[in-house]
């Protein structure tokens, strides 16, 4: 018999916006962890210069990016960010 597991885990990343960001690159800073639900461990404190780095991260450990909001707070350049990951994992017996 085989059984499938389906596992999720939402990321939320934040980052601050200095008022300078649109003549200075730096006011932008980079993608923090600050809440990370679901079985993965370590995340909170990690930090990306883009949110894509943070998906390219949990890629190596077996997770698919599922949905994406940069959208999270209006205005841009955004300082919320809202990342779903899944990953299915299946065992015969």
């Amino acid at each position: 018999m085989s059984t499938t597991t389906i596992d999720v885990v939402h990321v939320r990343l934040w980052r601050e916006i200095g008022a300078d960001w649109q003549t200075d690159p730096n006011a932008i800073g980079p993608w923090k962890v600050i809440d990370a639900v679901g079985p993965v461990n370590k995340l909170t404190g990690c930090s990306w210069r883009h949110w894509a780095e943070c998906a390219n991260f949990l890629g190596q450990a077996g997770w698919d990016l599922w949905q994406q909001d940069p959208e999270a707070t209006p205005g841009y350049p955004s300082h919320l960010c809202d990342l779903i990951f899944k990953r299915i994992t299946g065992s015969r017996r």
